[in-house]
């Protein structure tokens, strides 16, 4: 995990390959937004002790590395605030499903707006992604937004695609091609 990997999005906004000196961080990013998390996605659920972000930063570099993933973590004036990432990379299709999350304390400040660009931009030209797909909850009003001023056209909605909670909840799906993001961004 010593490949060192950085996109910067502007002064105040890098996204960095995972270290494992950043797991005690990360798990302090994680409690303090646990409850947060658990409203909206999975990610959390298996993260509650030290050695379960150990594992993960581990797996998460592993698989950047492969190729079937590719996870960066998000610094905000170089505190760690959460992490982006593309998942379920098919480079057969050219495709990708995109995931994300900001801490509490580092939301409403533009970071998640700033950073979609410049990753989705990496992820078209560096990746040879075509389509990415943003997959969200129907209640999760943010990440909507997100999705919209990021160029993603909302395509429809996926039955009961989750399961949290012990129930099914629907998802909202959302794409953006590379032709579209280049005609909006250049």
């Amino acid at each position: 995990m010593s490949d060192s990997f950085s996109l910067y999005v502007d002064q105040e906004i890098k996204l960095v390959s995972p270290q494992p000196e950043m797991a005690s961080t990360l798990l302090d990013l994680i409690e303090a937004n646990r409850a947060f998390l658990d409203q909206h996605i999975t990610f959390a659920q298996n993260k509650r002790e030290l050695k379960d972000v150990h594992a993960f930063l581990k797996e998460i570099s592993s698989f950047n590395y492969g190729g079937q993933k590719f996870n960066l973590l998000i610094l905000y004036k170089n505190e760690l605030a959460g992490i982006i990432g593309f998942h379920r990379i098919n480079p057969m299709d050219a495709r990708a499903e995109i995931g994300y999350w900001l801490g509490e304390s580092f939301q409403s400040l533009g970071i998640m707006s700033r950073a979609m660009p410049v990753f989705l931009q990496y992820g078209f030209e560096a990746r040879g992604i075509n389509r990415v797909d943003l997959l969200t909850l129907p209640i999760h009003a943010r990440s909507i937004a997100l999705a919209e001023r990021a160029g993603f056209t909302q395509e429809g909605v996926l039955r009961e695609y989750y399961f949290m909670h012990d129930r099914f909840y629907d998802a909202h799906i959302f794409s953006c091609l590379k032709r579209e993001f280049i005609s909006q961004n250049t």
